[in-house]
């Protein structure tokens, strides 16, 4: 029995058996903690590839007033961040993480744009 193994967002892996001529391949799905043998994995290589955007904040609620940090998790080093801030002051930021306040009540969209030389992706959380 031959196993492949790719690297697909969650990570799954399919399992193949013999098919003979008239034959269905049935193919089984399992949660795998492996990637594709040569798929880039090795620091240089994911540097080649366009970022994938994500980041974390230190609240989901806070009082009117209050900062917000938000922090940078983006893969595949990005070389410019475009932060923006509907409501919040700042309203955009260029920093790693930028600290936000809040001075009325409300719920926030947060959007996040990742750049560098292979390409850029965005992100946005709903407030």
């Amino acid at each position: 029995m031959k196993i492949f193994r790719f690297n697909i967002f969650n990570r799954f892996s399919a399992q193949f058996g013999k098919v003979l001529p008239g034959m269905v391949a049935v193919v089984l799905f399992s949660a795998c903690d492996k990637t594709i043998p040569g798929a880039p994995t090795d620091p240089a290589t994911l540097a080649r590839l366009k970022p994938i955007a994500s980041f974390t904040q230190s609240s989901d609620s806070i009082e009117t007033g209050q900062t917000v940090i938000f922090t940078n998790t983006s893969e595949r080093k990005p070389t410019e961040l475009i932060w923006r801030f509907p409501g919040g002051t700042p309203t955009t930021s260029t920093e790693q993480s930028p600290q936000v306040r809040y001075n009325q009540i409300g719920s926030y969209d947060v959007s996040l744009k990742a750049t560098n030389s292979f390409g850029a992706d965005s992100i946005i959380k709903k407030g």
